[in-house]
């Protein structure tokens, strides 16, 4: 595939810059502290990538299977506490952050742990993974098998879960959002029970919770339509804004879309 890049002068050069340096920060962002793995009383502010929203919730949880998941929502819905769950803290907004629960407790889960590749068929070429999987990890997993994901945004470091229900989206009219790849879910829901949706069962749950923003229960599986591994081609090119407008613009659109 193609993927061209237009830099025009010396501005866009700047911005091209800039991006790089803020994707090379997002990729080394991690929401809670590698010493806090575990159930744990939170003892540092957590913040969002870019650092403008900061919080400190009162639990944060590592299920490291399923038993533990539902356990920790059945405690939870029993107790009438609630639940968040983050992934890499990509968004922008305080999604994440427990600190307006309407004084309810409230329990921070990270599926950092559930990250595990359940399943693939490589006729069908589709994958099964737990919901934490970070995609830098499903991606180079894809590779290893010939398989790779048809789109993606600019940055690896997201889990599944986060991606799906962020909406997340790459480039291009004809690739969709990385949630149109998705061909099954696993949600469990407030009471711990695992529900399997598609788009021909429990088709309501599942269009729901594919871009859920963390309010229709907790993604534990996914399974994602894949195709064959293949290489990008990046074109550069430097050109004068003036020649960019006059010349190039519709030609350079109407070629990379």
């Amino acid at each position: 595939r193609d993927v061209a890049t237009v830099v025009t002068g010396v501005g866009g050069l700047i911005v091209a810059l800039v991006g790089a340096f803020v994707y090379a920060r997002q990729a080394r962002v991690s929401p809670v502290p590698s010493a806090s793995r575990g159930p744990t009383k939170a003892a540092v502010a957590l913040r969002n990538w870019e650092g403008v929203v900061k919080w400190q919730p009162e639990h944060v949880h590592f299920p490291r299977d399923k038993e533990q998941l539902q356990q920790l929502l059945q405690h939870a819905y029993n107790h009438q506490e609630r639940v968040k769950v983050v992934g890499a803290a990509h968004s922008w907004s305080d999604i994440a952050s427990t600190t307006h629960t309407g004084g309810r407790s409230c329990h921070l889960l990270s599926l950092d742990y559930l990250n595990r590749v359940l399943a693939y068929d490589i006729r069908a070429k589709t994958v099964t993974v737990e919901a934490g999987m970070r995609l830098i990890d499903l991606n180079e997993y894809l590779w290893s098998v010939g398989l790779a994901l048809s789109n993606q945004g600019s940055v690896n470091q997201q889990s599944v879960a986060g991606a799906i229900s962020t909406g997340t989206h790459g480039s291009g009219l004809t690739y969709g959002p990385l949630h149109s790849r998705v061909v099954e879910l696993e949600v469990m829901c407030s009471r711990g029970e695992l529900h399997f949706c598609s788009p021909t069962h429990n088709s309501q749950l599942f269009y729901a919770a594919l871009v859920g923003l963390g309010a229709v229960g907790v993604l534990y599986s996914v399974t994602i339509q894949c195709e064959d591994k293949f290489y990008l081609k990046v074109q550069e090119t430097l050109m004068p804004m003036s020649d960019y407008y006059k010349t190039q613009r519709t030609q350079l659109l109407t070629d990379n879309q």
